[in-house]
């Protein structure tokens, strides 16, 4: 697995209902929450039939990306910029803002 490095001290993994999971360690670790908000639960429905090997260098993170937060992803323009747009539908009711961009730049010096 991609992740399987990061994710050795798990012992089992469980889905008691559609909307909970169940993580149990096979011992303390205190790093452990850090290290899941690093690993992504990944879409079965768009990521299925490809390769575990070939996920990493996949162009669909770029592309194709599944979201739950209020945005929707709209487009990315490599090395300048990502574009979000409002989720009308999310649960938590439409953000008082209706685009995010996120440009990147190439040092701290450039952003000012």
């Amino acid at each position: 697995s991609l992740f399987a490095a990061r994710l050795g001290d798990i012992a089992s993994v469980d889905a008691p209902d559609d909307r909970t999971v169940v993580v149990k360690l096979s011992k303390p670790n205190g790093s452990f929450l850090s290290i899941l908000s690093q690993v992504m639960i990944l879409p079965e429905h768009a990521l299925a039939a490809m390769p575990p090997e070939t996920l990493a260098t996949s162009t669909w993170w770029s592309t194709t990306p599944v979201g739950t937060g209020p945005f929707k992803f709209k487009r990315y323009v490599s090395d300048q910029y990502v574009e979000l747009a409002a989720d009308d539908d999310y649960r938590g009711g439409k953000p008082k803002v209706d685009v995010l961009i996120n440009r990147y730049f190439e040092s701290p010096a450039a952003a000012v």
